[in-house]
């Protein structure tokens, strides 16, 4: 009994702390985003627009190419492209959510077991 409750205390003074050092140091600290100038919020809203346009924008592209590329390398054979497509979907898709999961992941408090 003695043990869980020191063990108790001790997880809660350190994600107590944990959380405490988790934030910004006050309403005025320049490393917030919200208050940042408007000229970087702006650049950093143009790189995010642009990274979410020209992903999907890439994989059109990239469909159409696949006649012309079968040609270069003398194969007429029509599974092969299907499958050029598939192959770059299959890794496009699972990459962009790993990243989002990355982020989603790491942000999360992790508490161990005090022993």
């Amino acid at each position: 009994m003695l043990l869980e409750r020191v063990a108790s205390s001790v997880i809660a003074e350190d994600v107590e702390n944990a959380l405490m050092r988790l934030g910004w140091d006050g309403e005025d600290d320049p490393l917030n985003p919200r208050n940042w100038a408007q000229w970087r919020k702006g650049v950093v809203i143009g790189i995010i627009s642009a990274i979410t346009f020209f992903s999907p924008l890439a994989s059109s592209m990239f469909a159409p190419g696949i006649p012309s590329v079968m040609k270069d390398f003398n194969t007429t054979n029509a599974s092969l492209g299907t499958f050029c497509v598939s192959v770059y979907i299959l890794v496009f898709f699972p990459s962009e959510y790993m990243i989002d999961m990355i982020g989603l992941c790491s942000r999360s408090v992790v508490v161990g077991p005090v022993i």
